[in-house]
């Protein structure tokens, strides 16, 4: 029975992995799009000096270094970095391409799982796990509505094991159009497209054709 329930747990948790670094990959595609709308919001051509399109054509380039394992240089045509800024963003894109290669094993992971699921028909059993699945995120965007800086923190104390993130504006002048508002929607958007991810491979996982209910 101990381990009927480990079985259970592992699947469960290899679907909440893969959601969480799907809905990361997600919004780090997507991010141009939020950037974009965030130049308006938060009036970053005002604050920096710059057009929207000069302010958009340096976040591509810096997107592009970061998933691009083919670039191995950041150079950013409107503001300089420091060592320390650029070994961050080394920092930041070897993450990154951690990031897809795990969505990725996880995705066929997670298929395989499925159908062992469906095979020795646990779905009944796999229910209940979800719950957890779905309220955890939900509970993380509570404490990062209600306390974004604490939850940034610790975000960064727990990826890095320095304080390089720590930009000064006079050195990483890039870092006055990267507002942590800017981070706390990129965090809300990712946990969004979690749930929605989670709840396709919970409606996946409990499927069951008519036909097989029917026999029951």
């Amino acid at each position: 029975m101990v381990i009927f329930y480990l079985k259970q747990f592992f699947a469960t948790m290899l679907f909440i992995f893969t959601s969480l670094t799907l809905a990361i990959s997600g919004v780090i595609v997507t991010s141009p799009i939020i950037y974009s709308l965030a130049i308006k919001w938060f009036d970053l051509s005002a604050v920096s000096g710059l057009s929207h399109e000069q302010l958009m054509e340096n976040y591509n380039v810096l997107i592009s270094y970061l998933v691009n394992p083919a670039i191995e240089a950041l150079e950013m045509p409107y503001f300089s970095s420091s060592e320390n800024g650029l070994f961050h963003f080394e920092e930041v894109k070897f993450l990154f391409l951690m990031c897809f290669v795990v969505a990725i094993v996880g995705v066929i992971a997670s298929v395989i799982t499925i159908l062992w699921i469906h095979k020795q028909k646990l779905q009944p059993w796999m229910g209940r796990w979800f719950i957890i699945a779905i309220a955890f995120p939900l509970i993380l965007l509570f404490l990062i509505v209600v306390a974004f800086d604490q939850v940034f923190l610790l975000f960064h104390q727990i990826l890095f094991r320095n304080d390089l993130w720590l930009f000064s504006p006079v050195t990483d002048p890039v870092i006055t159009v990267l507002p942590e508002s800017l981070f706390m929607i990129l965090f809300v958007v990712a946990i969004l497209i979690y749930e929605v991810i989670i709840y396709l491979t919970r409606f996946t996982v409990l499927y069951e054709p008519s036909s097989k209910r029917k026999k029951r």
